[in-house]
């Protein structure tokens, strides 16, 4: 039986010619809980422990269906993030690595609830030679260190870098009400 999470929470997107943008609002996640941070993530049996975080998972899909590499990005409560980036799983023994100098922005508050925003620059979401997508295939997931809790966005995955089942933001242009086209 599949089960909803036991805090609400609330998801948004946006884009804009240079970046795609998130914020959400999660419960769940208490201030005084937090005790320590740290700038990477502790895997175990390919999920994350050990401290409170969200994930985001985010691959380009093309005009000719061709589709992109996968981004992940780990987001803490405390500010702090992870980036990485799945490579082919033939050529490295851990398919992923790290992205540096990635140019996303990430800000977040703790007022009862956990609130944040990300700016992922479309550099690190897309080839730049086949410019913006218009698909993104995407999933957002949530971690409670206290209760080991796991929810997502697209619904039952093993853990919270499983690429295998995730869902889809159509990115459609924004027609102006009023504009003749040409």
């Amino acid at each position: 039986e599949l089960q909803t999470a036991s805090t609400p929470s609330t998801i948004y997107s946006a884009w804009a010619d240079e970046s795609f943008y998130l914020a959400f609002q999660l419960g769940g996640v208490s201030p005084a809980e937090i005790k320590s941070a740290r700038n990477f993530v502790d895997y175990q049996f390919r999920r994350a422990w050990g401290e409170d975080l969200a994930q985001v998972l985010v691959q380009p899909v093309y005009n000719d269906s061709t589709i992109g590499p996968v981004l992940h990005v780990v987001l803490k409560p405390t500010g702090g993030h992870w980036i990485e980036r799945k490579s082919d799983a033939r050529r490295n023994v851990d398919p992923w690595q790290p992205l540096e100098g990635a140019g996303i922005h990430y800000a977040c508050t703790m007022d009862g609830d956990w609130r944040g925003e990300l700016r992922i620059p479309w550099k690190a979401i897309a080839d730049p030679e086949k410019g913006r997508p218009r698909l993104l295939r995407f999933n957002f997931a949530q971690h409670k260190h206290a209760s080991g809790e796991s929810a997502t966005w697209a619904g039952p995955v093993d853990f919270g870098r499983d690429d295998a089942f995730m869902g889809l933001i159509y990115l459609r242009e924004n027609d102006e009400p009023g504009m003749a086209r040409q």
